[in-house]
């Protein structure tokens, strides 16, 4: 007979959370031991994780790993996807419940959002990317969305802000009627220095990785880096010394400031 006397506490929640589950007594020590070692891997922060939390986080995973009809002796095989969609969908689920907020204030309404349409899913990303991108808040970019036209009178449908493009460019017509306006938010200003810092920052990796490759990615800073590398091919040591100066990070910040503030930097 085994001997499982050196069997970590983690082995028997998952046996005791999975009984209490599928409502059968298994005992799988085995397929419990590489569930336990995988999560202790896969899940960051596991072993500092109070047994209240595990105890939560397994419930969550065995049952998820019952409904989709698999043995708990497979359920190590299933850990990382599981992580990899619980992110995807928590990182979801932030931006439509600051969507429903918006529609709540502005319209007074609640709305049915799909998690799991793929649509949804996308359109939540493309909002955190360019949230980031601009130093904006999700609820701001979503906000945007909403006023850079007058005649709104029912709320933007979330899939709508699938296309990153037109997310960007709705905006920008509402930044720009700010100014025809003569109403620049302090915001605003914050966004665009955030901006500028990223310019600095991302010219900095570029010139440290090699211009030669940028050439291929799209995107204001690729442009410069495609110009700086066809000049850098024929030149010699006095024209590269040149070149240096000329493509300095202060000097691409200063361009960059010049021609407008681009807002696509670098894909």
């Amino acid at each position: 007979m085994k001997d499982f006397r050196y069997l970590t506490a983690d082995v028997y929640v998952v046996l005791a959370v999975w009984q209490d589950i599928s409502g059968v007594d298994v005992l799988d020590y085995r397929g419990a031991c590489k569930l336990v070692k995988c999560v202790e891997v896969e899940v960051k922060g596991w072993q500092g994780k109070e047994f209240r939390e595990k105890v939560e986080w397994l419930y969550g995973f065995l049952k998820w790993l019952w409904v989709e009809g698999k043995r708990l002796g497979d359920g190590w095989r299933y850990v990382t996807k599981y992580v990899v969609d619980m992110r995807v969908e928590n990182g979801v689920r932030e931006v439509v419940e600051e969507y429903k907020r918006y529609v709540r204030e502005r319209f007074g309404k609640d709305v049915y959002v799909d998690l799991m349409d793929k649509e949804v899913i996308k359109a939540a990303k493309v909002v955190q990317r360019v949230a980031k991108e601009l130093g904006m808040s999700v609820y701001e970019v979503i906000k945007y969305q909403h006023e850079c036209w007058e005649e709104i009178r029912e709320p933007l449908v979330f899939k709508r802000m699938v296309d990153e493009d037109l997310v960007k460019r709705r905006i920008k017509v509402k930044m720009d009627e700010d100014r025809r306006q003569g109403v620049v938010s302090r915001r605003f200003e914050e966004s665009k220095r955030d901006l500028e810092a990223l310019v600095a920052k991302y010219w900095r990796t570029i010139l440290s990785v090699g211009v030669v490759f940028y050439v291929t990615k799209k995107g204001w800073l690729a442009e410069v880096a495609r110009e700086y590398w066809e000049k850098l091919k024929n030149a010699d040591l006095l024209k590269r010394n040149e070149l240096k100066l000329e493509y300095s990070v202060e000097n691409v910040v200063k361009r960059w400031k010049a021609e407008g503030c681009p807002e696509n930097l670098l894909v």
